[in-house]
């Protein structure tokens, strides 16, 4: 069954993410550390090298060692497993789940709210 609310919330998503790509590639073109992007979205590394550089966002399948990634749905976890990203953002929600498998090179930074800290950045 078609639902437009459905559709207008899928369709404005992908928009976020399409409007974050495009500021995190414009803003990183110097590049940027881990533990800088952290503090500059409100995020905390849990895990990783905060000095390893980021210069792009990137989805976590398609993801290269300078990149940053994030993940808001759990249909995405299963990308996390063989992602190649420096970074993965994730808020609260996604780091208590029992499912979730990032390869231990990857840094963990926790996010309130992923989305809202794409746009910070």
């Amino acid at each position: 069954m078609y639902s437009p609310i459905v559709a207008i919330t899928d369709k404005v998503s992908r928009m976020i993410k399409s409007m974050v790509y495009m500021a995190m590639r414009v803003s990183y073109r110097r590049g940027a550390t881990v533990a800088e992007l952290a503090a500059l979205v409100g995020g905390e590394v849990l895990r990783g090298d905060g000095s390893r550089s980021l210069r792009r966002v990137m989805p976590t399948d398609s993801a290269s060692s300078d990149s940053v990634t994030f993940v808001t749905k759990a249909k995405y976890l299963p990308s996390l497993q063989s992602t190649k990203a420096c970074a993965v953002m994730l808020g609260p929600e996604m780091l208590e789940r029992d499912d979730i498998s990032i390869p231990e090179q990857v840094a963990v930074i926790r996010v309130a709210q992923p989305y809202v800290a794409f746009a910070r950045a």
